[in-house]
């Protein structure tokens, strides 16, 4: 299944206009009306170590012995990170946008999973936002 981007067309390249570092939030439609919100890095600047001839070739000895490259991720047969969706059959993916900072996926992600209140609503296989706001930790009942 492929990703559909902000327009409705499937897409599997990397928006133009999207330079170096590149990410998307994407929205995960399951056929028993279930859903998953997320973030994908695309691409990403890497470390990697100089091989022997690059190493011999470096100005002095004490500089550094990596380079930075831009690697591309496996983002096309991305299927979400949620440990609640095995077993379940996607029925869409989604890309809500493309954002050029981890920075703003992760703020646009948190936005989204507040906004439709994720953590209350029984549908939605998010079980934290931002690592710190858990399901669990929302149960007062149990506490009164």
């Amino acid at each position: 299944m492929e990703w559909i981007d902000e327009l409705g067309k499937e897409t599997t390249s990397i928006p133009p206009h999207i330079d170096s570092f590149a990410g998307f939030v994407y929205y995960i439609d399951y056929t028993d009306g279930s859903f998953y919100i997320g973030q994908k890095t695309a691409r990403s600047l890497r470390k990697k170590k100089l091989n022997k001839a690059e190493m011999l070739a470096r100005p002095r000895k004490n500089s550094k012995d990596y380079k930075m490259v831009m690697t591309t991720h496996k983002w096309r047969n991305y299927e979400g990170s949620s440990k609640y969706s095995t077993g379940k059959t996607i029925q869409a993916k989604r890309i809500v946008t493309w954002l050029p900072t981890k920075r703003a996926l992760t703020y646009v992600e948190a936005s989204m999973l507040f906004k439709v209140d994720a953590l209350f609503d029984p549908k939605c296989l998010n079980a934290n936002i931002l690592g710190k706001f858990h399901r669990n930790v929302l149960d007062f009942e149990e506490e009164l």
